[in-house]
């Protein structure tokens, strides 16, 4: 059976966003710097781990350097992300 719906469907387009508050959102620069803090953490077990297995696998040793590269890129980003936010003003 078929069932046309008549009336405002629950998110058309053009209603406004709803929430359930109107609260401005906390500042997220201490939850940033804490990510960070535990993201260089991460970043130098990595690089202790693809150090030390340099010298037996090769292929694990390859890939963790690859990602001790892209837990630094990532370091970065979120450190100019830190210190180029509005907030911080």
């Amino acid at each position: 059976m078929f069932m046309l719906r008549v009336g405002p469907q629950p998110h058309e387009p053009d209603d406004p966003p709803r929430s359930g508050n109107n609260r401005p959102m906390p500042n997220p620069l201490p939850e940033l710097s804490s990510l960070a803090a535990t993201l260089d953490d991460l970043t130098r077990r990595v690089s202790v781990m693809a150090e030390a297995s340099a010298a037996g696998d090769e292929t694990l040793s390859a890939e963790l350097f690859e990602i001790e590269r892209d837990l630094r890129t990532a370091a970065r980003r979120l450190d100019r992300l830190l210190t180029e936010s509005p907030a911080r003003r």
